[in-house]
């Protein structure tokens, strides 16, 4: 990871599935944009978990 760090941010459209929310805490990936048909959803990383923001 000192070679290659994690982004700063990831962005996922949702059309036929999910990635895990795990998978980008693995990664350490700060922020995270999911967008679904029913709107954007904005996961931040605060206090050892995802805080989740609907937009």
């Amino acid at each position: 990871m000192s070679v290659d760090p994690p982004p700063d941010l990831a962005i996922e459209i949702d059309l036929t599935s999910r990635t895990q929310l795990d998978n980008y805490q693995i990664l350490g990936v700060p922020e995270l944009w999911r967008y679904r048909r029913g709107g954007l959803q904005i996961n931040l990383w605060q206090n050892e978990q995802y805080l989740v923001e609907i937009g």
